[in-house]
């Protein structure tokens, strides 16, 4: 049953693209916060905080799609903690070494730095998608580059330049600042 609008089956695409979902979905959220431990264990061991086998080891078995998603909420559901659950399938899966997941982490610090990875995921989609948008404006301009357009007064005095193309190339301004 959905609990929110971008849920509902007749109205989530209206807010949303299956793509987009995905970056969004718990699976995604639950595979960023295992990259994040697996590169804090990688960093650690780089930097003789933990022990190098023991960040090797890490690297090599920590595996989000191998962690039952429904184990975790179950136990997320009676622990009432975000990301417990996730640490503590980890440590099962990992072994020995998992006394050194997350180590000298706080729960904020994987939980905002799996976020921004997924918000990076997202940005890739919207920026392609606003690419594909200022693309078919700039045919627009070009199409329509002899039509008549209203003048915009400027201090009084009349600016020849026509308030579409003013906001179609600000946005390809935008556009050339990411691009470079």
């Amino acid at each position: 049953m959905a609990s929110h609008v971008l849920d509902f089956l007749v109205l989530g695409n209206n807010f949303g693209t299956p793509e987009m979902r995905s970056i969004w979905s718990e699976q995604n959220r639950l595979e960023q916060q295992v990259a994040v431990e697996v590169a804090l264990a990688k960093a650690e061991g780089e930097f003789g905080v933990i022990p190098t086998q023991v960040a090797n080891t890490i690297v090599k078995k920590a595996n989000a799609t191998k962690l039952s998603l429904e184990k975790i909420a179950q136990e997320a559901a009676v622990a009432k903690h975000s990301l417990m659950s996730t640490i503590n399938a980890l440590q099962k899966q990992v072994g020995e070494a998992g006394q050194y997941i997350h180590y000298g982490a706080t729960t904020q610090d994987i939980v905002d730095t799996a976020t921004v990875l997924q918000i990076k995921q997202s940005f890739s989609i919207i920026e392609r998608g606003t690419k594909l948008v200022a693309l078919e404006l700039k045919k627009l301009a070009k199409n329509t580059n002899t039509y008549l357009w209203p003048d915009k007064l400027t201090a009084c005095k009349h600016y020849r330049q026509p308030l579409v193309l003013n906001w179609l190339f600000g946005w390809m301004n935008l556009f050339a600042i990411y691009n470079d």
